[in-house]
């Protein structure tokens, strides 16, 4: 009688975040993570925008980011994602543009297998598809602040 041997693939689990949900039914999870992440990518542009605002009207990048991050606009972005960018100049690749495009449009592609009306999701996808044109595949994703900054002929250093 031959041994019997058993292969067995190597467990590749990891986790992502702190809290573990479940989202629902197979997709659920997938869904929620480039919808999630779509949410960040408008929540990066128009705080780099108003940030940009604030910036030409004459009040320093500390000073409004401080002040957005004591008020409504407080997020994410603007208390750990753009200040080291805007502040010390530091851009480091943490997530590449090119994945966070692909998660918006397959985000625009759910809104519409659901037949939903989601004009600021288009948006969003336009300009990070444009920002993705412009900064090609290697640059991370918050470097879209470079392009609005461009975009108004300046930049954040200067």
């Amino acid at each position: 009688m031959a041994a019997r041997t058993t292969s067995r693939a190597p467990s590749l689990s990891f986790i992502c975040g702190k809290t573990i949900i479940h989202a629902g039914p197979v997709g659920a999870g997938h869904a929620i993570k480039v919808l999630t992440n779509s949410i960040m990518g408008a929540t990066v542009w128009i705080t780099s925008e108003c940030l940009l605002l604030a910036k030409q009207y004459g009040i320093e990048l500390k000073t409004a980011l401080a002040i957005t991050n004591a008020g409504s606009g407080r997020s994410n972005a603007s208390e750990n994602l753009l200040p080291m960018r805007l502040l010390e100049g530091k851009w480091p690749l943490i997530f590449k543009l090119v994945h966070h495009d692909k998660d918006i449009r397959i985000a625009s592609s759910i809104a519409h297998q659901q037949h939903a009306s989601t004009p600021m999701l288009a948006l969003t996808q336009n300009l990070f598809t444009a920002a993705l044109h412009q900064l090609g595949d290697q640059a991370d994703y918050i470097e879209v602040a470079r392009v609005i900054a461009a975009m108004n002929g300046t930049r954040w250093d200067s």
